[in-house]
């Protein structure tokens, strides 16, 4: 009976510890210059983050391999490079967790005369155990790689491009063995002038072929840019391909295998395109291994310079993707950046999207998100770049949970005071998200911030920027009330300012 008891009471601490989410948002500069984070994996004991920065010896742009523990401390970071050449990572999800322990990273190395496609192998700790160069057999001008992957025959697939000539490049797909020695070697393209064509995103197929995403436009017209996937055979025979742009420019495509075998692609597509600046959806299409359209569809609102960084299939059979927007019908600076998370099901209906910052004071924060791992505890953590016009582009990391809320009870209707710093002074909103009233708390700072000598206006926006309320805070008043009744369920957006500047912005959500 006792033994039955400490088992089950094991069982119950196991399952409440895995219940139980952390949450971070950091950011990190090993070398105090500036850090990119372009990919991240989870370990055992926390998360592993590939990036490029610049060498504190040598001042040459390098890789680096950087670890955190599970609660987002820094733990350690090693950083390859040397005094003459220049070292980068590839596209965003560049870095790949092999079975039998330690990962891959794809990119290149820039030497005085060509660069070389780079294939970097890591051990668990982040010590380079080796790295393989790929030079280019016909024209000798240059390859890099964009991204890459673990096989069923724990060898590696790799894509980018190798340049043919001047304004002229084609796509690059090499499969190796667990050494990185290299099996063959596929080009796809042609030598017309102007012809241009990346290979972004690989993986292998349920029947050992390969689903490959890539970027083609001509030199001089970026309107022309579509984002293509093609699938190949095991030795990198052409099968079909599915142009998933349209009329405007659009952006690089990412895939991922499907969690039933299907293929699974994601971009982000133009609706439009004024003076040069393009508008775009989210938009994920779920494929056959024939290449039939099975399910497609947009999400969100189009925004200005949307970007689908990344897609992978998520805890529960849906898809969990990553990304950033600019901030263009929205309250606020038009140049401000939004790192965002989206997840659907598995028939591509939409189930949240949420958007974060590490730096939401200034009118110019640039927040930016590039690739996602699934947490241990059923939550996320996605990474990208951090910076502002004064503060340098540093690593930023985030941790979230398996609703995507950045602080416990953003989606639960529990309230938990986690307050929004501007300046001096904290603006709260709670309960988040809100029935039917949704309470604002002023906590008042120093009167030399202007805040209690000048007349203070909260404003309430939905997410296409249409005012829905505003309302004169009397001076000395710290708490106001809103009945939000009358709203639509949705995301809405609160601006406090005076008659000087704005004082803080934060988001909440009506249920």
């Amino acid at each position: 009976m006792k033994t039955k008891f400490i088992f089950i009471l094991l069982i119950f601490n196991m399952c409440f510890a895995k219940g139980q989410s952390t949450y971070f948002n950091n950011i990190y500069n090993p070398n105090n210059i500036f850090a990119i984070a372009l990919s991240v994996e989870a370990t055992e004991e926390g998360y592993v983050v590939f990036g490029v920065t610049r060498d504190s010896t040598y001042y040459s742009r390098s890789v680096f391999f950087m670890s955190l523990d599970s609660i987002g401390n820094f733990q350690s970071c090693k950083t390859i490079s040397d005094s003459i050449n220049t070292y980068w990572g590839g596209y965003y999800g560049s870095l790949a967790k092999i079975n039998s322990g330690g990962f891959i990273a794809a990119g290149h190395i820039t030497h005085p005369d060509m660069s070389i496609a780079t294939l970097y192998r890591f051990d668990d700790l982040g010590d380079t155990l080796w790295t393989r160069q790929y030079t280019d057999p016909i024209s000798n001008m240059g390859t890099r790689f964009m991204h890459c992957n673990v096989t069923s025959d724990n060898g590696f697939i790799l894509t980018g491009y190798r340049n043919v000539k001047l304004y002229n490049s084609n796509i690059i797909l090499i499969k190796t063995d667990s050494l990185g020695n290299e099996l063959f070697c596929c080009d796809y393209g042609d030598t017309t002038y102007g012809n241009i064509e990346h290979g972004y995103s690989v993986v292998q197929t349920p029947d050992e072929g390969f689903f490959l995403g890539y970027y083609h436009y001509y030199a001089g017209a970026s309107y022309t840019a579509d984002p293509i996937v093609m699938k190949l055979d095991s030795i990198g025979n052409f099968e079909w391909e599915l142009n998933l742009g349209g009329p405007y420019q659009e952006l690089p495509p990412h895939v991922c295998l499907g969690n039933d075998g299907t293929l699974i692609a994601g971009a982000s597509v133009a609706d439009s395109s004024i003076q040069g600046n393009i508008y775009s959806r989210i938009y994920i299409t779920k494929l056959s291994v024939t290449g039939n359209v099975i399910w497609e569809n947009k999400y969100c609102q189009t925004e200005f310079s949307n970007f689908l960084n990344n897609i992978y299939p998520d805890h529960d059979g849906g898809y969990i993707a990553t990304g950033y927007r600019r901030n263009y019908f929205h309250p606020g600076s038009i140049w401000n950046e939004y790192g965002w998370l989206l997840k659907i099901d598995e028939n591509g209906d939409s189930v949240w999207y949420r958007e974060y910052q590490y730096y939401s004071v200034t009118d110019d924060d640039y927040n930016k998100l590039y690739d996602l791992c699934l947490a241990p505890d059923g939550g996320y953590v996605t990474v990208g770049q951090a910076s502002t016009w004064t503060e340098p582009q540093t690593a930023w990391v985030i941790k979230v949970d398996s609703l995507g809320c950045d602080t416990p009870g953003c989606a639960t209707g529990v309230y938990i005071p986690v307050p929004q710093v501007v300046g001096n002074e904290a603006f709260l909103l709670y309960p988040n998200p809100a029935n039917s009233a949704l309470n604002c708390r002023l906590q008042i700072a120093s009167p030399a911030y202007g805040w209690a000598d000048c007349k203070s206006l909260l404003l309430i926006y939905d997410m296409i920027g249409r005012k829905m309320e505003e309302l004169q805070i009397p001076k000395g008043q710290e708490l106001v009330r809103i009945d939000v009744s009358s709203y639509p369920a949705g995301i809405y957006i609160a601006v406090l300012k005076n008659e000087k500047r704005m004082l803080g912005r934060r988001k909440f959500v009506v249920k």
